[in-house]
């Protein structure tokens, strides 16, 4: 099926010139402050003529633009050297690409969703999102909504545009509508006119697919996102409704954490500073060993005895200490959770899984966490309780 050949390509941006691109872009940058990851890095996965990468970019971003059509590139690379803007342009296939980095975020716009009409392009796709994408950052794509489709039902159209002094495009849009297949063919038929007399013409078929939100869920998850929103676009917010044919989509890239790590213990570390321990159910050690640092108001111990050894008897002395600080252990008696690490600034660091019989001693730093499953935890920290005001600050996490 032929889509973007050089006529239409180079109508494309004469076609959509009262599209609100700069607006589209306020709807992506109040998307991205509503997620955990300060975005200074985007990857615009089908980027097209560069429309919405070239105004993020002015905006101050550092993108890089994708996509299969040559000719359509061509046109970016073009727009982005006469406006000076530092704009990376690759070709690639959005259904398999690792550009060996991580982005901030990851946008797919003007419905390029809706061309991976096979279940494998789909999956492909997001998987591929995931792939470039840090943890935590933000997947946001716009696309058709099927209940919309299916109620409003897609028309033939013609539109006229005027492309200079004395030439008008003309295109004539004729769509099919496949319930079965959740697609719609739409045939263009693309004519240029100068003067009144026809000058060129030119034809293509684009097949799209429409799209429900359960539907995405399943895909998204699959390829370890999470937190997916739906809302109409592009109305950042909005509550999403059957007669919204545009919907977007915000989901966040959850931390690769599916694999059971191969360590069973792990220091988790941020600039030198010693946030967590983690001993994973299964660890064993033939000796008595002890985590953490001497200094620590908390020590924990991993104590292996054999059968008819003792332990003596004993009490413990009074000793004054002065504890400053909360440490505390958690042991994970049933169930399946996410930690997440903060600095004292309450920027986010990275995420850990627990799982039942693991158990974590969180030493500094600032944490969250959230249940992937009904989840029993045993919890063991200084005492005496000083109350929840006074001995914990809450503040606005990646956890919702």
């Amino acid at each position: 099926m032929k889509n973007f050949g050089k006529q239409y390509s180079c109508s494309y941006d004469c076609l959509y010139q009262a599209k609100d691109y700069e607006r589209e872009c306020d709807f992506l940058e109040a998307a991205f402050k509503s997620g955990p990851v300060k975005v200074k890095t985007i990857l615009d996965l089908g980027c097209g003529t560069g429309n919405h990468a070239l105004i993020l970019a002015k905006r101050g971003y550092q993108v890089t633009g994708v996509d299969i059509s040559g000719n359509m590139l061509a046109l970016a690379r073009r727009k982005a050297a006469k406006a000076g803007l530092p704009l990376e342009l690759v070709k690639g296939d959005i259904t398999r690409l690792n550009l060996g980095k991580k982005f901030d975020a990851v946008i797919s716009m003007f419905a390029v969703m809706g061309y991976q009409t096979s279940n494998a392009a789909l999956s492909g796709a997001c998987a591929s999102a995931r792939l470039n994408l840090r943890d935590n950052g933000l997947f946001i794509f716009d696309c058709w909504n099927g209940n919309a489709v299916l109620t409003q039902k897609p028309g033939k159209r013609v539109r006229r545009i005027n492309a200079g002094p004395g030439e008008k495009l003309i295109r004539y849009t004729t769509p099919a509508l496949d319930t079965m297949g959740n697609t719609v063919r739409t045939d263009f038929r693309l004519v240029r006119e100068i003067a009144g007399k026809k000058t060129a013409e030119t034809a293509e078929s684009h097949l799209m697919r429409f799209f429900y939100p359960q539907e995405l869920k399943h895909y998204l998850e699959t390829s370890n996102f999470g937190e997916i929103a739906f809302c109409p676009f592009p109305e950042f917010g909005g509550k999403l409704a059957d007669k919204d044919w545009n919907m977007a989509v915000i989901c966040r890239a959850r931390a690769e954490l599916s694999a059971r790590p191969e360590k069973l213990t792990e220091e988790v570390r941020h600039k030198g500073l010693l946030l967590s321990i983690i001993l994973r159910d299964g660890y064993a050690a033939d000796k008595i060993t002890f985590f953490g640092q001497p200094e620590f108001s908390q020590q924990l111990g991993f104590l292996p005895h054999k059968k008819g050894g003792i332990i003596a008897a004993h009490f413990h002395r009074v000793v004054h200490r002065d504890i400053t600080l909360t440490q505390e252990v958690l042991f994970v008696k049933s169930g399946k959770l996410t930690v997440n690490f903060y600095t004292t600034g309450k920027d986010y660091i990275c995420s850990r899984e627990l799982r039942a019989g693991d158990l974590i001693f969180l030493c500094a730093g600032g944490h969250g966490f959230k249940m992937l499953e009904d989840s029993v935890l045993i919890e063991v920290k200084q005492g005496p309780y000083s109350g929840h005001d006074s001995d914990k600050e809450v503040f606005k996490g990646i956890e919702k």
